[in-house]
């Protein structure tokens, strides 16, 4: 009895102490990888829908005359398009956290003994929920976390008829995977059948492993079901009954959809083919909507992201990108401080762990387009200043440009071939209730967060508590055109 008693003491003082560590904000500013979600600053709750304004030109209407007393010339506003987001553009993000009761009774007494419990309960949620947006951000509309561009075996060698198998990835960062995650194999057409469900059992960061190069990062799987597999059937990653699972299949997340990724998402966003995608719902192919296309360039050989990729040039990139960007960042700055944006004094360029030596090179100290301010130089009142939010954790390009400081950052989510610049004053979340990034929890009867666990197969109580929470979001980008993207990349 005094066990139960201690239990239940222990559970109530940790649930407690949950919510005011939310109502203190004492939060991370980092998820587990990725980090792009921190340079969005603003948070717009909603209940049915928000109309978002998109600033499609900034117009310049002052005219000249020869007629000193002429009349006044028709008015004339900046061509601005607006655009209802309902809650069918948003995308829940959720996560269930679990504990054991009788693990639970070892820290029941007052309360400064279970507020560490607590402590890592609640950042537990809000870091699965943070990286779950930092990992849509870096992938498509369809949810895609990368590419097969190859199987092997799990030595890296030729493959042959297995549950198991090693895949080379493109398309996507191998830190979006994690061992021991559960992923759907997708056909090539990015269609919602799953051809396979797999687990992934290690992760390769490395392009060599046990002496094979297998040019990209990679993951090794294992097949644990597979569409038109029978009871007898033991199948196999290219056996008949599931199909051949490799080159060109796409692999999401267990259960996430191919509408399961947002519009604004990177990858979705900066579409550099001929058919671009809808953003939220508007056809970005129409004459008068081709604003919302982000610019970028494809550096391969090919140019079209199927040729080889080129090495990377500072200058090239900053050329190119200077076309775009340096005609509108500033201009654009007051627009987007009248419509209650918020932006830092640098923009950002993100690069993947791979390029991130090539660009430190090309920025070095000898190069006179470029004047690198390295941390350990700044005050903390200058970090601040110069990155999107608390942190920093790169250094900063001065260029001659007529464009704000640049301030790196290493995205290990990206794909990486690929160099990104941004303005993040240009997004905002758009997020259904309230604008905090505390996450919403599944209630039981008593008003607490946890719920007794029952088993799958018999229906029996458990041992076992979960708790459910969600967060429901999505990105808005009110000028695409400030986002820059250059693929095709080596270092």
């Amino acid at each position: 009895m005094s066990v139960t008693v201690r239990t239940q003491t222990a559970l109530t003082q940790a649930d407690e102490l949950m919510g005011k560590l939310y109502e203190k904000d004492v939060i991370v500013t980092s998820a587990y990888f990725g980090d792009t979600s921190r340079h969005i600053q603003k948070r717009t709750g909603f209940t049915r829908s928000v109309t978002k304004k998109f600033l499609a030109e900034r117009l310049t209407n002052a005219g000249s005359t020869a007629t000193l007393e002429a009349d006044a010339r028709t008015a004339q506003a900046p061509m601005v398009d607006e655009v209802e987001i309902t809650r069918t553009y948003l995308r829940r993000l959720d996560a269930t956290i679990q504990r054991s009761i009788l693990a639970d009774t070892a820290v029941s007494g007052n309360r400064d003994a279970v507020f560490k419990l607590a402590s890592e309960l609640a950042m537990e949620a809000l870091q699965s929920l943070d990286e779950k947006e930092n990992q849509l951000l870096n992938q498509n509309s369809k949810a895609t976390k990368a590419t097969i561009v190859a199987k092997y075996d799990t030595k890296g060698s030729t493959y042959s008829t297995a549950t198991t198998a090693v895949f080379a990835l493109i398309n996507g960062g191998v830190a979006q995977f994690s061992q021991g995650e559960v992923l759907d194999v997708r056909n090539s057409n990015d269609s919602d059948a799953v051809i396979a469900e797999v687990q992934v059992q290690d992760v390769f960061h490395d392009t060599k492993i046990f002496g094979n190069d297998l040019t990209y990062p990679s993951i090794c799987v294992k097949l644990t079901a597979a569409t038109g597999m029978t009871a007898n059937d033991a199948g196999n990653l290219d056996s008949v009954e599931v199909g051949v699972v490799g080159t060109g299949d796409k692999l999401c997340h267990q259960d996430d959809g191919t509408g399961a990724g947002f519009d604004a998402g990177f990858q979705g966003l900066v579409d550099l083919g001929a058919t671009p995608g809808t953003y939220f719902g508007v056809n970005r192919n129409t004459v008068s909507n081709r604003y919302l296309l982000p610019y970028g360039r494809d550096y391969d050989t090919d140019g079209d992201g199927t040729g080889t990729a080129q090495a990377l040039s500072l200058d090239t990139i900053f050329d190119d990108c200077y076309i775009t960007m340096g005609r509108m960042i500033n201009p654009t700055r007051r627009w987007l401080r009248n419509n209650n944006y918020k932006f830092s004094d640098a923009i950002v360029m993100q690069v993947p762990p791979a390029l991130a030596p090539s660009i430190s090179r090309h920025a070095g100290r000898d190069n006179q387009r470029f004047t690198v301010i390295e941390p350990s130089s700044l005050s903390e009142a200058q970090r601040r200043k110069l990155i999107a939010v608390r942190d920093f954790d790169g250094v900063v390009i001065r260029t001659t440009l007529p464009i704000p400081p640049v301030a790196i950052q290493i995205e290990p989510l990206m794909p990486p071939d690929t160099v990104r610049i941004w303005e993040p004053g240009v997004f905002e979340w758009l997020q259904l209730g309230n604008n905090s990034r505390e996450p919403q929890w599944l209630r039981n009867d008593a008003g607490g967060r946890w719920h007794v666990k029952r088993s799958a197969s018999t229906g029996n109580l458990q041992v076992l508590l979960d708790a459910f929470c969600w967060r429901i979001v999505a990105p808005f980008c009110a000028i695409p055109r400030l986002v820059w993207e250059g693929r095709g990349l080596a270092a």
